[in-house]
Order: structure tokens, then sequence, then C-alpha cells
């Protein structure tokens, strides 16, 4: 594939959050989004609708004549799909931040990764501007066309082997999915005393640029680094009500302790 050549007409697969989105930002960045492709019929309309192009559920009628054609499928998905694609000279990506790339090896001519560190939600616009995209690609060539993209977009492109993603990928698990579990957790406790979630707005906002501006491990307070087992010992009282979230404060406290924060 020419590295010149610009990636400008797109074939969409997947109708999911991040998709939607991604799909919307390429549109609105000029890019030429051709078809759509999903399982679920009145999704799959809905989201060709938003971005003014047909769409089929049917695999086999997938547009191949495009210049980039992504795959913004669950994990387990990617593999199949790439089995039954017929992509001819088109470059292949997914946008999955635990599958290799090597899922495409033997499968189609160029392939590649897409895989942007964010969380999507259907009903909350993202920030794309400086939105860091972890690209891959089977060759330079490939890699540099998926670099002039993201930059397109305003986002920022690192390059980075599918091994490193993994372990990014993880930590992403970690201060966003295990984050906000804890979050809903919080909510649970303000809920026995009648009051709104909105109070913590501020300590979540101060202790989020806190980590980022000194890192974390400067930035960890709290009655377990204290040792302050009075206050432990009455937040274990209060949490009587839920067994769940007394053992995750259990388990979070212990390894506080145990962490060696020098």
């Amino acid at each position: 594939m020419d590295e010149k050549m610009p990636l400008k007409s797109v074939t969409l697969i997947g109708t999911g959050n991040v998709g939607r989105h991604l799909g919307k930002k390429l549109r609105d960045s000029g890019y030429s989004i051709v078809q759509v492709v999903g399982r679920n019929k009145e999704r799959t309309s809905e989201t060709a609708h938003e971005l003014a192009c047909p769409y089929t559920t049917d695999l086999s009628k997938i547009r191949t004549d495009v210049s980039l054609i992504i795959l913004s499928v669950n994990d387990r998905s990617v593999a199949g799909i790439a089995d039954r694609l017929n992509a001819g000279d088109a470059l292949v990506v997914h946008t999955a931040g635990a599958v290799a790339m090597d899922v495409f090896r033997n499968k189609v001519k160029n392939y590649g990764v897409l895989y942007p560190v964010q969380t999507f939600s259907r009903a909350r616009q993202p920030e794309f501007n400086g939105l860091p995209f972890c690209i891959e690609a089977n060759t330079p060539e490939n890699e540099t066309l998926l670099e002039n993209l993201v930059l397109s977009v305003s986002a920022y492109p690192v390059r980075m082997n599918s091994e490193k993603r993994a372990f990014l990928h993880l930590a992403a698990v970690f201060v966003n999915n295990f984050q906000n579990f804890l979050y809903v957790s919080a909510g649970e406790i303000l809920d026995q005393a009648g009051l709104p979630f909105s109070l913590l707005s501020p300590i979540i906002h101060e202790t989020v640029e806190k980590a980022l501006e000194i890192g974390p491990k400067k930035a960890q307070t709290g009655p377990a680094v204290r040792n302050d087992e009075n206050v432990i010992k009455k937040h274990t009282e209060l949490l009587s009500f839920s067994p769940e979230i007394r053992e995750i404060y259990t388990m979070m406290t212990r390894n506080i302790k145990r962490y060696r924060w020098q």
C-alpha cells in the first residue's frame, strides 16, 4: 500500500460505543464512511443513519473497495470476523486493547491496530483532542498511514506493540472499570444516609488531578496509610449492610498497609 495514499474511505464493522463515536469523528474530519456492518439490524440502521451511509447485517456483503476497514467489535469476535473477511488491499484494523495484532496474520494483506485509550458511552460525546491512540501495523508504511489518520482527528498517536498494549489495557481496567465500580460502591454507602453522590465530586476531581500531577504513590492518603485502626474499625462496622462492599474495603485496606510506600 502506498504510504502517501490517505485513508479516506472507510467500512465500519461494529455499532458499539467505540465504533459509533469513532465513525462520527472520522466523518466530521472529512473521511467517507461508505458502509456500516453490524449484527443487530435496528442498531446498525441507527448508526448508518447517523453516519449517512448504507448498512448491512450480512458480512459477506461487506464493501472492501475502501482504503480502511475498522473492526470495532468485542474482543472475542475479532478472530472470527478476520477468518471470514476478504479485504483485498484495504488496511484492516481492530480497536481492541487486549487482542494481539497477529490475529490478522495470514488472513488479510494489510493490517494493524487502532486502540483509543479511552472509555466510551453511548450518551456522552468523548473528547478526541489529544486522546492517545495506540497504533501498530504489519508494515512501516501502514503504521505511518495510521499515525497520519490519528493526527488528522486531533488525537495523539503512540506506536506500541501488542505485548505492551496488553499491559496498558490491564492498567486501564484498574483506573477505569475497577475505579468506576468503587464509585458504584460509594454511591451505595451514601444511599444508606440519603446523601447525593455529587458531594464526592470535588474529592474525585482532586484525587485524579493530584495523581496525574505528583504521581499516585505520593498522592495516597487515608486511614490505611496512617494505620488508623479506630477509623478502620468504625468503617467496617458501618459496612454491615453490605458484606460485599465490606470485603472490598478489607481487601483494599490490607493491601494498602502492605504496600511499600517509600
